[in-house]
């Protein structure tokens, strides 16, 4: 419904000079705002409402932009966040291109993502122009992710394009709402936001599709290489999208050549909501919203029409209906097209003002917006050669016609041609401009552009790790400087907070590096950063997965001890939960060998003065039989086995010796390969059965991958192991061979 008062709250705000009737004709505008909330009230879809509103609207937008030329952002900026949110779709437009034209910022975000959300186009298409405008990286985020929309600049609400049981859906998810800034266009993908949680989305998928969810990794592999660049979204996922999980809603049918249906669904951050996709595979193109045909309202008349076409483009007297549509085309795009025009109308009505425009000088950039990382493609056309003509870049606000933020300012000295403009690193996100200036500094010809903040691209091989584990990070789209920064921090931490897990990614633009799990359990993210900037250039997501709890121990008449498993990985932490304890202190949990003296250990955790509980243990690196005990008083008291085994993932290295005997400080020649390739890859003589730490000798393998070592037998005879370690690493056995010192005789 109309708020009137609201809109009679713009006309106060408007100066004086704004009421003039050669201005907008305002000065009836309170009384045909009444007629028109009276007319749409009784009837909201007939006739004469459609009249009244058009007799209104363009007065109304055309205030709205006024306030965007000619006032401040302090002044406008309350009223035009409150229009912002009108509920007609052409005032919320010009609410927003007003505030883009002052100069967004912060605290407008909620307003421009509500209105990014919105089911009419053209809301959408001012929001996506005028978040790129805000100077934050959630605003840039969003602006970055917003792609051409199916149903461009029209003002009819977008019904929703498919049915959803044909795709799958037999319910469709609560809160549910058709994202028109789709990541990818004419592959079969549909892109939404829901109110359930992650979670409960996929378990509904699940039980409508009667299959469990699976990873990423495992739907590349079901449908190939073929269909790589349809899931490269999902499997590389964008900045602001957190871990994916799929469900197959409907099997391929080779038969009928029906594709499969795969719900993808993700945590979207930037919209704080649960995002889902639905995509067919093989890809296809996808059918535009479908909208019913309706009968034009009938044209204004009278006064009515004057208040219609007030401002607005009025048409040449006695040009054919696809001249006017074609010439207006290209006034709406700001004088691009008239080549095109001129061709299909040579004798047209315009053909005056086409040919004047291809005449003038012209600029034109490859790309309506650039991040500030790229170079800048210029094409221009139509100038007279003479004098000193080059191409400078700035602020479009920037007034001085010397000024640029580009490289270099290359000369124009032909008709036509082109240049590439290379800007200087991390200029601010605006609206800047291309110029042709002259020697007398004004501009012959400008072209307009947007900066967003450039972007790199994360991926990790997949979203949950161990504390501690090594994390390999693939980076691409860096900014490629010596203080480009990958780094890791809490999931939800201060957007310019590095966080305390950082590593340079050495002035590479693409590449990978390593980096250790944090050793708390949680959520957290890696984080990309150009050049010592406190800006996230990107982000993704992932968890750092604690210990499995242990059941509980119900009725302990003495000390009890549970694990979660019978086995575990070497290097992990385990839960151990404890029962029956005195609690009078001294008493604790010891990981020791299997069959070793009561008062060996390898690792212990004090339980305190508590008689029950839980204990966390660091495993050992050396994998084996042994056992969790429960030590009171100095005595085992309680015992429960537990298997490690060598981590699963391990690249192994292989030793290979001439014989297996030797004697007391025999040299003992190694030919290894598969090494890492590190300075401190190494390889050691250490007594069978001895910890990873403990050995007699070693050597370096001097960063080769392949080759040969020496070390010199133990003087003592016995049971004896070489070993290999990768970048003096001892919690990873990389390869070893059993060797024996015999007695001398």
């Amino acid at each position: 419904m109309i708020r009137p008062l609201a809109l009679v709250a713009l006309l106060a705000a408007l100066p004086a000079a704004a009421q003039e009737p050669e201005a907008f004709s305002l000065r009836d505008y309170p009384a045909r705002m009444a007629e028109a909330v009276a007319a749409c009230e009784s009837e909201p879809e007939g006739a004469a409402c459609r009249i009244a509103l058009r007799s209104v609207l363009p007065s109304t937008v055309e205030a709205l932009s006024f306030l965007g030329y000619e006032s401040t952002y302090a002044e406008s900026a309350p009223l035009l966040r409150e229009m912002a949110a009108f509920p007609k779709g052409e005032i919320q437009a010009a609410a927003i291109y007003a505030l883009a034209r002052l100069g967004p910022a912060a605290e407008d975000l909620p307003v421009l993502r509500e209105a990014l959300l919105s089911d009419v186009p053209g809301v959408r298409r001012a929001a996506t122009g005028a978040l790129k405008l805000v100077p934050d990286a959630a605003a840039q985020e969003l602006a970055g992710r917003a792609q051409p929309m199916p149903s461009g600049s029209a003002f009819d609400p977008d019904p929703l394009p498919f049915d959803p049981a044909a795709m799958g859906i037999a319910t469709w998810p609560a809160g549910t709402r058709f994202l028109h800034f789709q990541r990818m266009r004419n592959n079969g993908a549909y892109v939404f936001i829901a109110a359930p949680p992650v979670a409960e989305l996929l378990a509904a998928f699940e039980a409508q599709a009667n299959a469990k969810a699976v990873g990423m990794g495992e739907i590349e592999a079901r449908f190939g290489a073929d269909y790589g660049e349809l899931l490269k979204p999902w499997a590389e996922r964008n900045a602001s999208l957190g871990a994916v999980g799929a469900v197959v809603l409907t099997e391929a049918d080779a038969a009928s050549g029906s594709p499969a249906i795969v719900a993808f669904v993700y945590e979207d951050y930037a919209l704080a909501a649960t995002g889902f996709a639905i995509q067919r595979l093989p890809g296809e193109p996808l059918p535009l919203p479908d909208r019913p045909a309706e009968p034009p309202p009938p044209a204004p008349t009278g006064d009515a029409a004057i208040w219609y076409g007030g401002g607005a483009f009025v048409p040449k007297e006695g040009a054919a209906s696809d001249d006017i549509a074609a010439w207006r085309a290209v006034e709406d795009a700001g004088g691009e097209g008239a080549a095109a025009y001129l061709e299909a109308f040579p004798d047209g009505a315009w053909r005056g003002e086409a040919e004047a425009l291809l005449a003038a000088p012209a600029l034109e950039t490859d790309f309506d917006v650039y991040a500030e990382t790229d170079t800048i493609k210029v094409t221009w056309r139509g100038v007279t050669p003479g004098g000193y003509l080059e191409l400078r870049v700035a602020p479009a606000s920037d007034g001085d016609a010397g000024a640029s933020v580009a490289r270099s300012a290359p000369e124009v000295a032909s008709a036509e041609g082109a240049a590439d403009l290379e800007l200087y690193p991390f200029i601010e996100p605006g609206v800047y401009e291309v110029r042709l200036v002259g020697e007398g500094r004004e501009p012959v010809a400008v072209a307009e552009f947007r900066i967003a903040l450039a972007a790199a691209r994360l991926t990790l091989e997949r979203d949950s790790f161990k504390p501690g584990e090594e994390i390999r990070i693939a980076f691409a789209a860096m900014a490629g400087t010596p203080g480009d920064v990958i780094s890791i921090a809490p999931k939800g931490a201060d957007p310019g907070d590095y966080g305390r897990i950082y590593q340079p990614s050495g002035g590479a633009a693409e590449g990978s590096l390593t980096l250790k799990a944090p050793d708390e359990p949680g959520d957290y993210e890696v984080r990309a950063w150009f050049n010592g900037e406190r800006r996230m250039r990107a982000r993704i997501a992932f968890t750092v997965r604690g210990p499995d709890l242990p059941p509980e121990i119900d009725g302990a008449a003495g000390p009890a001890l549970a694990l979660a498993a019978a086995s575990a990985v070497a290097n992990e932490k385990i839960a151990v939960r404890f029962a029956g304890f005195p609690g009078d202190g001294g008493d604790y949990v010891y990981l020791a060998p299997a069959g070793a003296p009561e008062s060996a250990y390898v690792v212990y955790a004090d339980t305190g003065r508590e008689s029950a509980g839980l204990v966390e243990l660091k495993l050992p690196p050396e994998p084996g039989a042994y056992e969790v005990r429960a030590v009171i008083g100095s005595k085992v008291a309680a015992a429960v086995p537990l298997s490690i085994a060598a981590p699963p993932d391990a690249a192994m290295a292989t030793l290979t010796l001439e014989k297996t005997s030797f004697a007391p400080g025999e040299t003992i020649a190694i030919a290894f390969s598969g090494m890492s390739g590190s300075e401190v890859d190494y390889v050691a003589v250490a007594a069978a059965g001895s910890r990873y730490g403990q050995y007699v000798s070693y050597a370096y393998t001097k960063g080769e991958t392949a080759g040969r070592a020496e070390l010199k037998a133990p003087g003592a005879p016995g049971a004896y192991e070489i070993r290999a370690f990768f970048n003096e690493d001892e919690s990873v056995l990389r390869g070893a061979v059993a060797i024996v010192v015999e007695a001398a005789p």
